[in-house]
């Protein structure tokens, strides 16, 4: 699919879904909501959705240490930086992983292990979402009574593990294959899996960090929740909040705008919360994400696109043929 193509489907499916929520919305009962409401909390709120923008800098600073690159954790941080304002603040096609990408092979990375750190950075964090998800279940399924939600939920889970599944018998199952470029990927990539969950206490870090920083998604939830005085338990924001991060892994639209918001209403209304309250809490909730694009915009801004991004490519084609041309 053209890069400009993905783009205006993903544009299209936010502005639509966004236009569509905002169409029913009491204004007056939103507007009262945000009447009186707690600075400190809105910025502590903010504080955690940065920590766990940090926490997923760090997570791929330790995939890139496993990997045995030069990259060091502040210029995977610095890189994270800069990607991360493509992710939020910029509707292009290539977004913030071809930056990581891309920056990755410009501090001297093979572009297939550039490629497959990132690809590594989100499984570790998946699998930490789906040890959530299971550990939650037995909550989640009595706040959750509808029969279809539960049923999308476990295949949801079971999916991911299927996926993961197949991912370490990769390297097994296609070898007889790799005369191909795209089961040469796959194979380096699954044998630079098996590398991560070898490294033993540093995959067991790797989990933690996940971890902690799904819990500080959640944990912002609360915070916002409460600062326009709405009972969100902990238990429920952790709860709930945890099926629209897994929803959100899916790239159907730009950075999670409204698929963030139709999941939010529906998981936060078993709470107890209105319509208006839901859209209201994830609207912050949303705002204090794309304020996580600003330091890297400051970046560009005071470096030069030039030299903070170098020759980047406008899409992840000519980067995926490189890559697997790569592999070994």
């Amino acid at each position: 699919m053209p890069s400009w193509l993905s783009t205006t489907l993903k544009l299209g499916l936010s502005f639509g879904l966004c236009a569509l929520l905002l169409a029913h919305v009491d204004w007056d009962q939103m507007r009262g909501q945000l009447v009186g409401a707690s600075i400190p909390l809105l910025l502590l709120g903010a504080i955690f959705v940065f920590i766990q923008f940090f926490l997923t800098a760090l997570r791929w600073a330790v995939v890139l240490r496993l990997l045995k690159t030069p990259l060091g954790t502040w210029q995977a941080v610095k890189i994270a930086t800069l990607s991360n304002t493509f992710s939020q603040l910029l509707p292009v096609a290539s977004g913030g992983d071809v930056v990581r990408v891309w920056q990755g092979v410009r501090a001297g990375m093979r572009l297939s292990t550039s490629m497959n750190s990132v690809v590594l950075e989100r499984l570790t964090g998946l699998l930490a979402l789906i040890g959530l998800l299971c550990l939650s279940l037995p909550t989640l399924l009595v706040e959750m009574p509808d029969p279809n939600a539960q049923i999308s939920l476990f295949a949801a889970i079971l999916a991911l593990f299927g996926g993961m599944i197949l991912l370490l018998a990769g390297r097994y199952i296609l070898r007889p294959f790799t005369r191909w470029r795209l089961f040469r990927y796959i194979v380096k990539l699954s044998e630079d899996t098996h590398a991560i969950i070898a490294a033993g206490r540093w995959f067991v870090a790797l989990l933690a960090i996940s971890t902690a920083g799904l819990l500080c998604w959640c944990f912002a939830v609360y915070l916002f929740a409460h600062a326009v005085h709405l009972p969100l338990s902990i238990k429920d924001s952790i709860v709930l909040v945890l099926p629209v991060i897994l929803i959100l892994a899916l790239p159907f639209s730009l950075t999670g705008w409204g698929v963030r918001e139709g999941a939010m209403v529906l998981t936060l209304g078993l709470a107890g919360l209105s319509y208006e309250q839901a859209l209201l809490v994830s609207l912050l909730t949303g705002l204090a994400f794309l304020m996580t694009g600003l330091p890297g915009a400051f970046m560009i801004l005071f470096l030069g696109k030039k030299r903070a991004l170098g020759d980047m490519p406008e899409t992840m084609s000519p980067v995926m043929t490189e890559a697997t041309s790569q592999a070994e």
